[in-house]
């Protein structure tokens, strides 16, 4: 799907978010966005919306990223954790050199992923899973890892 603009955007994550709603503890369980949820995420321009216009991005205004941020998360919490966390790093792009924004950001379609390693020390617990979080790492074109 090429967006236009983030009313486009907003519109396509309303029809996505009813794809997702009820899929919360499956997703949770498996630990991961299904791929077909990753194709419409991919498909429905939300990496794209902060993406620069000179890379095929919407660059959507912030009520247009809230508003499809908060409809994807209220549908399911780790789909809309997911593309916050895609759009962000795509309004990074406008910093990067041009050949290393072009080389990642190929296509405004690119998910992008990374890890959050919060500060502290962890414990164990019946339900802690980890110390640490991946975020979209599977569902995301390129990775990188920082020491």
């Amino acid at each position: 799907m090429t967006v236009a603009t983030g009313a486009e955007v907003v519109a396509a994550t309303r029809r996505m978010a009813e794809t997702v709603a009820g899929r919360s503890a499956a997703i949770e369980t498996a630990g991961r966005l299904p791929d077909d949820v990753v194709a419409e995420l991919r498909s429905s321009g939300v990496p794209g919306l902060w993406l620069p216009a000179e890379l095929g991005g919407v660059e959507a205004a912030p009520a247009d990223v809230v508003d499809a941020i908060a409809t994807l998360a209220a549908a399911d919490g780790s789909t809309g954790w997911c593309a916050a966390v895609s759009v962000g790093t795509g309004a990074l792009a406008a910093y990067l050199p041009r050949h290393g924004a072009h080389s990642i950001f190929a296509s405004p379609s690119t998910l992008t992923g990374g890890s959050f390693n919060p500060a502290g020390r962890a414990t164990a617990a019946p339900t802690a899973r980890r110390d640490s979080v991946g975020v979209g790492v599977l569902a995301a074109a390129a990775r990188t890892q920082t020491g």
